[in-house]
Order: C-alpha cells, then sequence, then structure tokens
C-alpha cells in the first residue's frame, strides 16, 4: 500500500479530515494555510512510492495554476473528485466551501449546529469555524463523528474514492 498526504486548507478541514480518516493506515495528515499551500505541498516530490490528495474549497480567484489542471474523476453533491493527469496528486474541491459543505451534512440528518455548541446562524458558524480553535472545539469534533457514522453524502463520498486509491 502507498504510503499517502492528506493536504486540507484550513483548521476546520483538517480537523474534519483528520476524523472521517482515523481508521487509514499509511496516512499523513498535512495542514496548509489556504488554497496556494495545499497547491504547493500537492507539488512536492519527496517520496518515490506516494499519493498526495488535497482538501480545498471552491475559490472563485487566486486559483493556483497547478490546481486548474486537475482533471474531474466523480462527482457527487457539491464534492468533486480531481485527478492531475501526471502526477499521483489528487485534490478534493468542495463547493462553495466547508460551511456551507457541512450544513448540507447536517440537513442530511435533520440536526442543527447548535445541537454540537455551533451558532445555528450562518454569519457566524462560519466565522466560528474560521478560528483556530476549532480543531478542539469537542461539539465540532462530535459533530463530524455524527456525519461519519450517519454515512451521509459528502463524507461517504469522500471516504469511497480514498478507498478506491487504496485498493
Amino acid at each position: 500500500m502507498p504510503e499517502f498526504h492528506l493536504i486540507p486548507e484550513c483548521f476546520a478541514d483538517t480537523e474534519m479530515v483528520r476524523i472521517i480518516f482515523k481508521d487509514l493506515e499509511s496516512c499523513n495528515l498535512n495542514h496548509a494555510s489556504g488554497i496556494s499551500e495545499v497547491s504547493k505541498a500537492l507539488q512536492k516530490k519527496d517520496l518515490p512510492n506516494y499519493l498526495n490528495i488535497g482538501f480545498v474549497d471552491k475559490d472563485r480567484k487566486n486559483v493556483p495554476f497547478y490546481l486548474d489542471e486537475f482533471e474531474i474523476v466523480e462527482q457527487v453533491a457539491n464534492v468533486a473528485f480531481k485527478k492531475h493527469p501526471t502526477s499521483n496528486d489528487y485534490l478534493f474541491i468542495v463547493d462553495p466551501a466547508i460551511e456551507r459543505f457541512l450544513l448540507q451534512e447536517l440537513a442530511e440528518i435533520n440536526k442543527p449546529p447548535s445541537d454540537y455548541q455551533l451558532p445555528d446562524d450562518f454569519k457566524n458558524f462560519k466565522k466560528t469555524l474560521k478560528k483556530t480553535h476549532i480543531q478542539n472545539h469537542l461539539g465540532y469534533k462530535h459533530m463530524v463523528s455524527d456525519l461519519l457514522e450517519a454515512e451521509t453524502t459528502g463524507i461517504t463520498f469522500m471516504r469511497k474514492m480514498i478507498r478506491g486509491l487504496l485498493e
């Protein structure tokens, strides 16, 4: 099995990825601050036998050229899975962003963010998820665990695509 690196772009993404892929072996989690840092990390070629998998929000501007080269493999709802045509680099793109993605996943299980000590109104929910301490927020961790357990559409898709790479 190849070694693989999961490279999320923000703290909320990083904690979500940590939880939904905690059971996978040979996994390295490498937080990158922003889409340009994810792009740089994907382009590093330090190891001969590895896969890099980035996680980013769909940015409307300032998309690094390297990320524009990725081609869509499959898409479900608001998550696209892409592959670079000349490397072992893959990319999940959440559209429009992690906050809306999580709210849509919560809607599937009919739960509001307040069930997890998070604000129900979008503006404050987004503001809370942008903070560094979200990675230590017990309610946030519980929410992502519940979404994983409920096998919501986006999270199940991400797991399916990565499992496919490992087989």
